[in-house]
């Protein structure tokens, strides 16, 4: 579709998005627009998609076995791409605003056990005198 077109050169060019970052979008992107063709059984608009068909994008991907960050970045994608359709056709409808992002996995920081704890620190001491004695006969000569 030329608008997502449009949107990805305007990510890559103008916003200076990681390439990894329009790649992703292009392809949730995509995947929202076929999703809409069966979803309205036909033609549809971008003015004319509701948040029932965004939460049913939402969900569809989720029972797909998408991750709830990949699922969560579908949605950034959708938002970022209705604020592009806003500034560049004056677009007001923005359907993904309501939709609420996946809540996120939190995962416990991991710590060392002592003894790791001691062998780092040893090395640590063992590289910063090397590097003293380095320095010492890089000073000699």
């Amino acid at each position: 579709m030329k608008e997502i077109e449009e949107f990805v050169t305007f990510l890559s060019k103008e916003r200076n998005d990681s390439p990894h970052t329009v790649t992703a979008y292009e392809r949730d992107l995509g995947a929202f627009a076929a999703f809409c063709q069966d979803y309205y059984g036909g033609p549809w608009s971008w003015a004319g998609v509701d948040r029932l068909a965004v939460r049913g994008f939402l969900a569809a991907e989720q029972r797909r076995g998408l991750a709830k960050r990949s699922v969560a970045r579908s949605l950034s994608a959708l938002r970022t791409f209705y604020r592009f359709l806003n500034a560049t056709r004056g677009l007001e409808v923005n359907p993904a605003r309501a939709a609420r992002t996946p809540k996120l996995d939190r995962t416990l920081p991991t710590y060392l056990e002592r003894a790791e704890m001691e062998m780092l620190f040893a090395e640590a001491e063992q590289r910063a005198a090397a590097r003293a004695a380095c320095a010492c006969r890089s000073w000699r000569a």
